[in-house]
């Protein structure tokens, strides 16, 4: 039993530095998520609307206008509106800026690309005479924008503002990536310190998951040693003092730190050695010959019947050009009565309505392709993972399960792919990519780390509100246990280092 008890020390010990970094951040996680900045506009299925993008009578037909600026392949394009021009807006499958040229005459507008992400960007915020600081296209993630974003690339647009407001956006879907003001950029980074140890990549992330794997067993090895203890000497609890606090806080609160440990040390393992459901797959990029072009911007939408559409793109299907002809959106709601926590994808904003289905319109002849949204799906989607596309499960329009927030974007279709595990592919039709490719693991995991580590099956019982501060405090209490061990240990090594006091001997 000495050995065992010896043993419970030391494993508290190793353990000890990140229960305390832990317990700390996700205290703190609740305060930091209401502190962080929220658009003014919903970013996930409602982009700001601008301003249509009309085709002027006589306007050069996008084939036309790309032959005369050098011709090439394209993987999308659509129009936009910049200062009441229309524009047509080229991505290119090798990347980078995407080029703006006028619809009107074909000349090249070269700061297209950052205009419409200022516009964006004032947009999202409210902003309407702050100066722009600085923007430049975002093509990897760092620290301040970290791939929890998931958009890329984005544009980078900061304000001249006491808050240091930073917008970043993407201009193809015309999505929100995230707003970072001086709070959350400090906030922020001090999570992703505490409580991810994401500094430790920069050493190596095998080095990340082997630390935090130890730790994380060593603090469920304490807690299981402590437990046993407990009930094998039930006569130590009487000696007590600060110890017999530490003993009895220990073993009341047992089970929620091994929940806690247990979930953390899973969603730890599992991201780590099988990686992120959103990037487990890319997106090969479509490659659209001009030239097949046949009709135009104009006629997509005469064609399909929609006087106003929200947008139209291209696509390709099958190898063939189509344009995407997306209807304008119903009006959304007005926000539900509570807490703002929109940026969670749960309850408490009233939800936006689905979009209606886009049409799909050959680009050679103008016939409309029965089950467009499904068959670019199946075609992105195929592309990427390699596997046969078994079935369909429909549009996704609400984050949930199956398809979390983590995920940011909505709508997407969801395919059934061939192979064991129940493997789902999710697509976002809108810009050709592959949102996430999940099985029944992913969902395992999705599900223990929400329920266990967060504790979300509290929400339609209490509320989030109530959930959080339950969920804190817990993590408070777990911490101020361990610290009472670390105070006890240091005691204990204080007193063994003592020089023993011995009587002298009579004269």
């Amino acid at each position: 039993m000495a050995r065992l008890l010896q043993w419970h020390r030391w494993a508290g010990v190793l353990a000890l530095s990140g229960v305390l970094l832990w317990s700390v951040s996700g205290t703190l996680h609740p305060i930091m998520a209401r502190m962080q900045p929220r658009p003014m506009v919903q970013h996930v299925q409602a982009p700001p609307a601008q301003p249509a993008a009309v085709q002027p009578a006589g306007g050069q037909p996008l084939a036309a206008v790309l032959a005369r600026q050098g011709g090439g392949s394209i993987s999308d394009a659509r129009m936009v509106s910049i200062d009441g021009s229309a524009f047509y807006q080229v991505t290119r499958p090798a990347g980078g800026i995407r080029e703006y040229y006028a619809v009107a005459d074909g000349s090249r507008l070269d700061d297209g690309d950052r205009r419409h992400a200022e516009w964006l960007a004032r947009q999202y915020l409210g902003e309407t005479s702050a100066p722009v600081v600085s923007a430049r296209l975002q093509t990897r993630f760092d620290a301040e924008y970290g791939d929890v974003n998931r958009l890329l690339p984005a544009w980078r647009v900061a304000f001249d503002r006491p808050d240091g407001m930073t917008v970043y956006v993407d201009t193809v879907t015309d999505r929100l990536g995230t707003l970072v003001d001086g709070t959350k950029r400090w906030t922020s980074g001090l999570f992703t310190t505490l409580h991810r140890w994401d500094w430790l990549d920069a050493l190596s992330p095998a080095v990340r998951l082997t630390l935090l794997t130890a730790m994380l067993l060593a603090a469920m090895g304490a807690t299981l040693g402590g437990l046993w203890l407990f009930f094998a000497h039930r006569r130590m609890v009487r000696s007590g003092g600060l110890r017999s606090v530490h003993r009895i806080s220990g073993v009341t609160l047992s089970l929620v730190a091994l929940a806690f440990f247990g979930s953390g040390l899973y969603h730890l393992l599992h991201a780590g050695l099988r990686g992120d459901p959103a990037v487990r797959f890319t997106a090969v990029p479509a490659q659209i010959d001009p030239a097949q072009l046949r009709i135009d911007f104009a006629d997509a939408a005469r064609l399909a019947g929609i006087a106003n559409p929200a947008r139209i793109s291209l696509a390709e299907i099958d190898g063939q050009p189509f344009y995407r002809v997306q209807p304008p959106r119903p009006a959304r709601p007005s926000p539900a009565p509570g807490p703002d926590h929109g940026h969670h994808g749960k309850k408490g904003h009233a939800a936006p309505p689905p979009p209606p289905p886009a049409v799909y319109l050959s680009a050679q002849d103008g016939a409309v392709l029965a089950g467009g949204e499904v068959r670019h799906a199946v075609w992105i989607a195929s592309r990427a993972t390699g596997l046969a596309v078994t079935g369909s499960g429909g549009t996704v329009i609400r984050f949930g399960d199956d398809y979390g927030f983590v995920f940011k974007r909505l709508p997407v279709q969801r395919l059934l792919l061939e192979g064991p595990g129940g493997t789902t592919a999710f697509i976002d039709t809108a810009d050709g990519s592959v949102s996430a490719v999940i099985d029944h693991a992913d969902r395992r995991e999705g599900w223990l780390f929400a329920n266990v580590h967060k504790h979300d099956w509290m929400v339609p019982l209490l509320g989030r509100t109530a959930r959080d501060a339950v969920a804190a405090s817990f993590a408070l209490a777990i911490g101020v246990t361990a610290a009472m061990g670390g105070v006890l240990f240091v005691r204990r090594l204080r007193t063994r280092q003592r020089p023993v006091q011995t009587a002298r001997p009579a004269p």
